[in-house]
């Protein structure tokens, strides 16, 4: 059954967003971005040349690196 229909609050699924409003959200150059993708950060690639991130995926990554506030 949908939980919308008994009156349930369901989460929106998160957003991906792209390197230079990740870097917008950290206080980052997208240069750094790319440097934290290549040290690990996590992320998916869509097609052949389109990276995207979960924010909360990646910040807490950083987070957890002492790189983002």
């Amino acid at each position: 059954m949908n939980a919308a229909v008994h009156g349930l609050a369901v989460p929106e699924p998160e957003r991906y967003v792209s390197r230079r409003e990740l870097a917008e959200l950290m206080g980052v150059s997208e240069r750094t971005v790319d440097r934290l993708v290549a040290e690990g950060m996590p992320s998916e690639t869509w097609g052949r040349r389109t990276r995207r991130f979960r924010p909360s995926v990646a910040l807490a990554w950083a987070r957890s690196r002492n790189i983002a506030a």
